[in-house]
């Protein structure tokens, strides 16, 4: 068998065409990152996988097995995804830019975009700007910045499944690039990062000023007390100059 290049020959001689087929992916992508000298991104694989050097066909299956667990058969559709999801070219092929957003995915903290082509197909003009802006944005910026925005939005996750429900990844949808679309139309902003600083500061400012009068509200429904009689109109307001101390507010913020 051709062995992984970084480790002494495996006990036993199989050819890799012999192997089935996730298990030459694996032996594919271990190859790739050593043969760009990306030990360390191979050490990260075999770890995950639970194995270490000499690399046979039962470590390479476990490689395989590492990966479907995060979703990413190596099969032809789970490469395809795999590389949808992170916007990355070059058919079925495992190329060195590939290779080490595999290392990425088993650390996390990504950016993925789960939307279908028929979703993709069905943007509007300015929603497919705003999709294409967040790919850049997610690229340059990184996750950080587009969790933040998402925040700013009211977004969260969807529920992750199996060992993908550990990592801090940051997912992206059709609904995501629609309604940033949405803001910036109404808020007049541009698609760039700092038209995204002047987004998110807008939406917390709205969404404070939203939390403000529903506890105003709230207050203004709650019955007398039949001790202290009714209630007086702003009764509760802090007087200009006093030292009482205003009503706390607080809002939960729906994902």
């Amino acid at each position: 068998m051709a062995r992984f290049r970084a480790a002494p020959p495996p006990p036993q001689q199989i050819r890799v065409e012999d192997l089935p087929l996730e298990s030459q992916r694996a032996y594919e992508l271990l190859d790739v990152l050593q043969s760009s000298a990306d030990l360390r991104g191979a050490y990260v694989v075999l770890r995950a996988a639970g194995t270490e050097p000499p690399v046979g066909p039962i470590g390479l299956a476990r490689v395989a097995i590492a990966m479907a667990g995060l979703g990413y058969p190596l099969t032809t559709s789970g490469i395809r995804k795999f590389k949808d999801e992170r916007v990355l070219s070059g058919g079925n092929a495992i190329t060195v830019p590939v290779a080490k957003a595999y290392v990425r995915a088993i650390t996390g903290k990504e950016t993925l975009f789960r939307l279908t082509k028929k979703e993709i197909q069905s943007l509007k003009p300015n929603e497919f700007a705003a999709l294409e802006f967040l790919r850049k944005f997610a690229r340059v910026k990184g996750t950080e910045a587009v969790r933040k925005l998402k925040k700013a939005m009211g977004l969260g996750n969807p529920k992750i499944k199996g060992p993908a429900g550990k990592l801090k990844n940051e997912y992206v949808g059709v609904n995501t690039v629609k309604l940033l679309a949405q803001h910036v139309w109404k808020i007049n902003v541009a698609l760039t990062p700092m038209g995204m600083k002047r987004l998110i500061i807008t939406l917390d400012e709205q969404a404070k000023a939203a939390a403000a009068a529903e506890a105003a509200k709230a207050r203004a429904l709650e019955p007398d007390d039949p001790k202290k009689g009714p209630r007086r109109p702003g009764a509760g307001a802090k007087k200009p100059g006093g030292s009482g101390k205003p009503a706390s507010r607080s809002a939960t913020r729906g994902q």
